[in-house]
């Protein structure tokens, strides 16, 4: 961690070197981008869905991805200031009339609907858009925001807590000599998490041996249910977003084989925004899950509670 933190210092002394007056030069997946400061009008599309959170920076926001509304972290907020926000679709980038008619400072999004972001930063709005393959990359993605924001002792705090969520997971399974065989399934049942992607990170970080890796390299993708059934998981996760639950995971009948569905080894991972310092707490609730023995004398109530109050100042709704 103090290495991580080493190299951001070396970085910022060369990005701070970027910054005259009120504009800040930052390099995303399409180009360099000249962003002028401050940000006073954000939107939030497809990524980093807990940002706004993260750095208490709700002032800012005038549109978020729809999925934002869904994640509880964000949800103690939208309670009182729902109607002030913009609903965008992820999967259209949002409406580009709607982007110009409300005319966001920055639009911070993935790189999906390539062809729109590019249409869009020609015709004046400004996006930043990101591609994550893993947790590094959040990381260093944390860091570019916290600029823009001027949050940057904030997203010390933030890695720091993330890689201590790393190190007792690290810890507890040190002495493990068999990883459990692990899937992470999102819209289908046999569209699985593959090689590079921040949820096959995220899995390694747990010590789970992802077998989706071995049949896709990117990030996910569909595959036969037989290899599944072949490749015979100890435990199966399930996305937040996906329409399936535990229940309906058990009951496909091409599973019955299968050892997790056997013993019952299938769980519905909670609402966390895997490009977010959260993506720590999707690894711990693996970890728990894989090796429950691991981690019964650790009080996983307070490591998580401490996690909360360190970085967001309230815990959940709190």
């Amino acid at each position: 961690m103090h290495r991580f933190l080493r190299h951001f210092n070396l970085f910022f002394l060369v990005f701070n070197s970027f910054i005259f007056a009120n504009t800040l030069e930052i390099k995303d997946f399409f180009g360099t981008h000249i962003v002028k400061l401050p940000i006073k009008k954000l939107a939030i599309i497809g990524t980093y869905l807990e940002l706004p959170a993260m750095f208490n920076i709700w002032d800012k926001v005038i549109a978020l991805d729809k999925y934002s509304f869904d994640i509880d972290i964000n949800q103690c907020f939208f309670k009182l200031n729902e109607n002030k926000i913009y609903k965008m679709d992820s999967n259209t980038l949002g409406n580009i009339e709607k982007l110009l008619q409300i005319k966001p400072d920055l639009i911070i999004s993935s790189i999906r609907n390539a062809q729109n972001i590019i249409f869009g930063n020609k015709i004046g709005l400004n996006f930043l858009s990101f591609q994550t393959h893993d947790i590094d990359a959040v990381k260093k993605q944390i860091f570019i925001f916290a600029s823009l924001f001027d949050k940057i002792p904030k997203a010390k705090i933030i890695i720091q807590e993330m890689d201590s969520i790393f190190q007792l997971i690290e810890k507890q399974t040190s002495k493990i000599t068999q990883k459990k065989k692990a899937i992470f399934v999102f819209n289908k049942p046999n569209v699985v998490s593959g090689k590079i992607s921040v949820v096959s990170d995220m899995l390694n970080h747990a010590f789970v041996d992802n077998i989706g890796s071995r049949y896709i390299t990117h990030d996910r993708s569909e595959i036969p249910i037989e290899k599944i059934v072949k490749e015979n998981p100890d435990i199966i996760f399930i996305w937040w977003l996906s329409h399936y639950d535990t229940e309906s995971i058990l009951k496909i009948p091409a599973l019955q084989s299968v050892k997790a569905i056997k013993t019952k080894q299938v769980y519905k991972m909670p609402s966390f925004d895997g490009t977010g310092p959260r993506v720590a707490l999707m690894s711990l609730f693996v970890a728990m899950n894989a090796y429950p023995q691991n981690f019964k004398n650790i009080n996983i109530q307070k490591t998580i509670r401490d996690f909360y109050l360190r970085i967001y100042g309230y815990y959940i709704c709190n």
